[in-house]
């Protein structure tokens, strides 16, 4: 993850997990403020 704004699909791909596993890891780290969630089910870093 950078301040780059990635695809949900790459970073699955990348951390070779399922996409539903990423959604919600990505949800946690949303709610402590570590990603954020950009348009197109795109994140990036804070």
């Amino acid at each position: 993850m950078s301040n780059t704004p990635k695809h949900i699909d790459l970073i699955a791909l990348d951390a070779t997990l399922r996409v539903s596993e990423v959604a919600s890891i990505l949800f946690q780290l949303e709610m402590k403020g570590v990603v954020m969630a950009q348009a197109g089910k795109q994140f990036k870093t804070i």
